[in-house]
């Protein structure tokens, strides 16, 4: 009986020892954990930065050493893991298909040593993966550049579905640029101090192509400061269960000229210290916006002028089940500025004797409806200007809390 429990004892380790083996040969299979020992890098498809004469110790710079990495790495088909340190460059350039992985978010620092520009520019048409690392930026002393910019290739237009995971970006101009880049995932980082657009989306190349997702991070910047998600272009948009602190508008839609594209939904997600608009969605750039869906956020709608949501010049807007937390001064929880076929309803509008109002209509909005909504503590529940009939206008559209 003994040896028989052995038996079954070593076949296991061997099972576990094949699958793990197996899972790790898979696509983006690879975890932090795999990297622990750096013997296992060429079976897992990297090489090591250090092989090529990177500075772990941010001493040196490094940037010869990971550009020849990248270089090798592309040419190869391999990826390229740091080990934990610092490590101080100039741009890297990633011609081609190649991921980017640290031993760590809190172990791995890299440091952007010119005063603009970008840390990495990846050019591909391919996926790639950046995860498990932190990056710096100049700080306020830095204008334009950033952290990473994502491209396609120079022949091929649009990089597709890359993975952009638990990474932190501090103290830059630009966070993440997606210039030509369709179907992305930002998820599962930290985004600070940055001093235009934590997050940059673009698609200039092909500005409806792609549904891409920005879900469970974090974006926290002083108040009046930038953006925490500045969008320009690109295809269908998913905004999910994220958390703004602070900025001059946490997120803004503000779509360039050639773009008429549609499907942006925000959802879950808790948006506070904004110190102008918490969701802003305008057309000043010339371009058009259909579908959009606001519901089930939270927003904390606090200072003088301060607005909630604010939406101009769309269509095809529904604003329902989220949750105002309005302040004393003249705050408006939602504003709509010549919005044709809309609907609000549901909402909850909680204010601290505000002067201002749950929901503004103004300017020759069309085809709308109102539902109910709960309101307490704000001196106007609805203020209209120059509007058209609204289905559900007046008293009978609130549910008044007193």
């Amino acid at each position: 009986m003994p040896m028989l429990m052995l038996n079954k004892y070593l076949f296991f380790l061997v099972f576990l020892f094949c699958t793990s083996a197996g899972a790790g040969a898979g696509a983006g299979a690879a975890t932090s954990k795999n990297f622990d020992n750096n013997s296992n890098l060429g079976q897992l498809g990297f090489v090591n930065a250090i092989d090529f004469g990177a500075d772990p110790s941010g001493v040196h710079d490094s940037t010869r050493a990971l550009q020849a990495a990248v270089d090798f790495a592309v040419k190869n088909g391999f990826g390229l893991f740091l080990n934990a340190g610092k490590y101080k460059h100039s741009t890297i350039l990633v011609h081609g298909k190649m991921s980017l992985v640290g031993a760590g978010r809190s172990l791995v620092h890299d440091y952007y040593a010119d005063e603009d520009g970008y840390s990495w520019i990846f050019e591909s048409r391919d996926s790639i993966s950046i995860r498990d690392m932190t990056f710096h930026g100049r700080g306020s002393g830095s204008i334009g550049g950033g952290a990473i910019q994502l491209n396609g290739a120079e022949d091929e237009g649009v990089n597709y579905y890359s993975s952009i995971s638990n990474v932190s970006v501090l103290d830059v101009w630009n966070g993440i640029h997606s210039v030509s880049a369709a179907g992305f995932f930002v998820s599962s980082s930290y985004f600070s101090h940055c001093h235009n657009a934590c997050l940059l989306v673009e698609n200039v190349k092909n500005p409806d192509n792609g549904d891409s997702s920005v879900s469970n991070n974090i974006f926290s910047n002083p108040p009046g400061i930038g953006f925490g998600i500045l969008h320009l272009s690109s295809g269908g948009l998913r905004v999910v269960s994220n958390k703004f602190l602070g900025f001059d508008r946490a997120y803004f839609l503000n779509p360039a000229s050639h773009v008429a594209t549609s499907d942006l939904i925000l959802s879950s997600n808790s948006l506070e210290g904004f110190s102008r608009v918490g969701v802003s969605i305008a057309s000043n750039g010339g371009g058009g916006y259909g579908n959009i869906v606001i519901s089930g956020n939270q927003f904390a709608v606090i200072g003088r002028s301060v607005v909630g949501i604010d939406v101009s010049d769309q269509q095809n807007v529904n604003v329902s089940s989220n949750v105002f937390r309005i302040g004393s001064f003249d705050e408006i929880g939602v504003r709509l500025t010549g919005v044709s076929v809309f609907s609000v309803g549901q909402n909850t509008f909680q204010g601290d004797n505000s002067t201002g109002a749950a929901i503004y209509i103004e300017k020759n909005n069309r085809n709308g409806i109102l539902y109910p909504q709960v309101v307490q503590g704000i001196k106007s529940q609805i203020i209209k200007s120059n509007v058209a009939k609204i289905l559900g206008d007046g008293e009978i559209g609130f549910v008044i809390v007193k």
